[in-house]
């Protein structure tokens, strides 16, 4: 009964989500970024995590840096060329997904949450630089 009520809560929290028109990125698993990766070294990864978390690894690839919830952090993800496409990243895959939506809230239309994050991506066993 109690498994229930929890599912029941969880449904009635997404069903207000939706109901919102709040816009969801398209998330992407580490395998296929790592195939991406492999085809297209000029891939964008967007790493939206700490200074001290991004001393301990990112991602290999082009990069840009923009730490989530900084101050003038919306105003930088802004600026990006919209024509792009753009896998973010951040320690799971939480703060990534919500630039990721934020991002998709300001008009571009190519943008990637990977699912995860640089967790998933070392589990996985993919190096890091």
């Amino acid at each position: 009964m109690r498994l229930l009520s929890v599912l029941i809560y969880f449904l009635v929290i997404c069903a207000g989500c939706a109901g919102k028109g709040e816009m969801a990125s398209t998330g992407v698993s580490v395998a296929q970024l790592e195939e991406i990766i492999k085809s297209d070294p000029e891939v964008i990864l967007v790493d939206v995590r700490r200074a001290a978390e991004i001393a301990g690894g990112v991602l290999p690839g082009n990069k840009v840096y923009i730490e989530y919830g900084t101050p003038g952090y919306e105003e930088k993800l802004a600026q990006l060329d919209k024509s792009q496409s753009y896998y973010l990243y951040c320690h799971s895959g939480l703060r990534s997904a919500q630039a990721a939506n934020l991002l998709k809230k300001l008009g571009f239309m190519h943008v990637y949450n990977v699912e995860g994050g640089i967790v998933e991506w070392r589990k996985n066993g993919y190096k890091t630089e």
